[in-house]
């Protein structure tokens, strides 16, 4: 297989939706259907929309019909805990061992049980935004008078990109926030993961007070 039979055919369908003939929340062709309209194998087609997952103009579940993706808003970050106003999606709560770097975060030996609860929130039309996990030692902490924020960017892992309904080869930013106490002991660490087109972080000095909650701006 050629490189140019997938560019082929990411090229026609990405004409196709920008000049509207398959507009926002449209059902892509099967793959079976690209296949035979530009005589190929289903693997160029595979890559074919690999590719338009990348580049944010397809959306949808693994194993489920892809749609042509809706423009998305691009949020701002501008405090690790400030409100959502769009709703949550799936949550869950579980117990399970510490991991060698989650121990490291809130000073415990790797292996100890802690709580994990991982929330994906929504945008405003109901998509997944992003995702928030938050690991703790203890159900009832004392109150955090501060917190430390690291910054990164890497791809997606294939259990994020399945939950927000990207591919895995999606750029994102990890956010690691920590809330502490006033001796300095890590109460409780996240991590919020945002797809990388779809969010900016402006962070403000007062950021790193676990008392201030502005609101994002949309």
């Amino acid at each position: 297989m050629s490189d140019a039979q997938y560019q082929r055919i990411a090229a026609t369908l990405r004409q196709q939706i920008a000049d509207g003939s398959l507009p926002p929340g449209a059902p892509l062709p099967s793959w079976r259907a690209l296949a035979v309209e530009h005589g190929t194998g289903q693997g160029a087609v595979r890559l074919a929309i690999q590719l338009l997952r990348t580049e944010g103009l397809v959306e949808g579940r693994q194993r489920a019909r892809l749609t042509v993706a809706h423009p998305v808003p691009v949020h701002t970050l501008t405090h690790p805990d400030a409100p959502w106003p769009h709703g949550q999606g799936d949550s869950e709560t579980i117990t399970t061992a510490a991991t060698a770097d989650i121990a490291d975060r809130l000073h415990l030996r790797t292996g100890t049980r802690v709580r994990r609860r991982r929330t994906e929130y929504l945008d405003s039309a109901g998509r997944p935004s992003h995702l928030v996990t938050v690991w703790r030692h203890r159900r009832s902490p004392v109150d955090a008078t501060a917190m430390t924020v690291e910054i990164s960017s890497r791809q997606l892992t294939p259990d994020e990109a399945l939950a927000l309904g990207l591919a895995r080869e999606t750029s994102a930013l990890h956010l690691i926030r920590t809330h502490l106490a006033s001796d300095g002991r890590p109460l409780d660490t996240a991590d919020l993961v945002l797809p990388a087109d779809r969010w900016r972080i402006r962070l403000g000095t007062d950021s790193l007070i676990a008392s201030a909650h502005p609101s994002p701006s949309d």
